[in-house]
């Protein structure tokens, strides 16, 4: 939709303005601009962004695999459709207008923001593109940027609700932390007793995080609060914190759930999400942690991921203990 709630159309696609993936214009897959399948060059506003943008891949960003793709708009949409087809399920795949090229200014076209069942198509290294895919991306041309997230100063979007400079914590403040999967706020709750103080909390769902504002309304303020994917958020953009605490979804390691541990699936990938954790860890290296998730995590056959995560904890030269 765009900025006046009508439906956006292939041509008309509004400055930063997300795009509903359905919203999009239909018609079928739009003609390639090389008609015998030969790759197509570059254009100049492409080879700038992915030139300015480079550095986002230039070393294992962690997290979630999660990147975006850069297109002129007549191939966005056979981009959209082609990736939900080959991952079996409906993403939404954010769909932005690009402001002028960092360097030479050039005006540019669109950028699409894949979660992480299609960045895996094209972040597997041992594996080649399906055929269709390579081909699209080869003649329409696009370019693949990893690590390149929806929240990317760069592209003039920063997290909504974060400050450029937050305000510093109170003089009297004991240690400062940062809430990941915050829910209604139970880390904030103990946390503040022992003299901690919150300065970024990040939840998906809607009406936990309205909760959490009911409890803390100052959330909003002081302490932000970034209502949505904290795989969106690039870890620089998180103010300064002590710690980090952590209950990442919970499941697929529950005797509730259908216990598929860590996979990365066409519509479900919340077993992996403990690696947004691991790449604040990884990139911002606070003075401890927090995580917690059910007793399945350690229990059931798909408990090697924690000793891959511990693994990786501890290469970053943490001591760790669970109980």
């Amino acid at each position: 939709m765009d900025a006046a709630g009508a439906p956006a159309t292939a041509q008309t696609w509004p400055a930063h303005t997300v795009v509903d993936c359905d919203a999009a214009a239909s018609g079928g897959m739009p003609p390639l601009d090389s008609a015998d399948g030969a790759p197509a060059p570059l254009p100049p506003w492409m080879e700038d962004w992915r030139a300015a943008l480079a550095h986002r891949a230039q070393r294992r960003h962690g997290g979630v695999d999660i990147g975006a793709l850069l297109a002129g708009p007549q191939h966005a949409d056979a981009l959209r459709r082609l990736l939900n087809r080959l991952t079996r399920t409906r993403l939404c795949i954010a769909i932005y207008r690009l402001p002028a090229s960092p360097t030479h200014g050039l005006e540019s076209g669109l950028v699409l923001h894949l979660e992480p069942p299609a960045a895996m198509l094209f972040e597997a290294s041992a594996a080649p593109l399906p055929p269709e895919l390579a081909r699209l991306v080869a003649t329409a041309p696009a370019v693949y940027l990893s690590g390149v997230r929806c929240f990317e100063r760069a592209l003039g979007r920063a997290p909504p609700t974060l400050p450029l400079a937050p305000p510093p914590p109170p003089a009297d403040a004991r240690f400062t932390f940062a809430e990941l999967f915050a829910g209604i706020g139970g880390f904030r709750l103990g946390l503040e007793a022992l003299g901690g103080v919150c300065t970024f909390a990040s939840e998906l769902d809607p009406f936990a995080a309205a909760t959490y504002r009911l409890n803390w309304p100052e959330a909003s303020s002081a302490a932000a609060l970034v209502l949505g994917d904290i795989s969106w958020v690039q870890a620089n953009d998180v103010p300064p914190f002590d710690i980090i605490t952590g209950g990442f979804p919970c499941q697929t390691f529950s005797v509730r759930g259908d216990q598929a541990g860590c996979a990365i699936r066409s519509n479900d990938w919340r077993g992996a999400l403990y690696l947004e954790m691991i790449r604040l860890l990884q990139q911002r290296r606070p003075k401890g942690f927090l995580f917690e998730n059910v007793v399945g995590l350690v229990l059931l056959d798909v408990s090697t991921i924690y000793m891959y995560a511990c693994m990786r904890i501890y290469r970053y030269r943490y001591r760790y203990r669970y109980r």
